[in-house]
């Protein structure tokens, strides 16, 4: 037996967008971020580029969940938590 990736399924509330510098760019909300964007991507070494992409692309997706700036800011005070399930073993492990 083999095992195989499961795809997650997607958020219906929150439409993804390809991973690129210009997707990237093109979902900024204002000029001056997009200017500031570039102005990074351009000043980061090729070895680092895909970080700085990846970076700027979760803080996007992150501000496109409704209610995730509360989210946030409860999980930072340490409020309105929900626990987690206990871990399921696997032969007993």
């Amino acid at each position: 037996m083999s095992a195989q990736p499961a795809a997650q399924p997607a958020d219906p509330r929150v439409r993804p967008f390809p991973r690129t510098i210009e997707a990237v760019r093109a979902a900024l909300p204002d000029d001056q971020q997009r200017r500031q964007f570039l102005e990074e991507v351009l000043a980061t070494p090729a070895e680092d580029l895909e970080d700085v992409v990846s970076a700027r692309w979760y803080a996007l997706m992150l501000d496109k969940v409704p209610g995730g700036d509360q989210r946030l800011a409860d999980a930072r005070l340490g409020v309105n938590q929900v626990p987690l399930p206990d871990l399921l073993l696997v032969d007993g492990e």
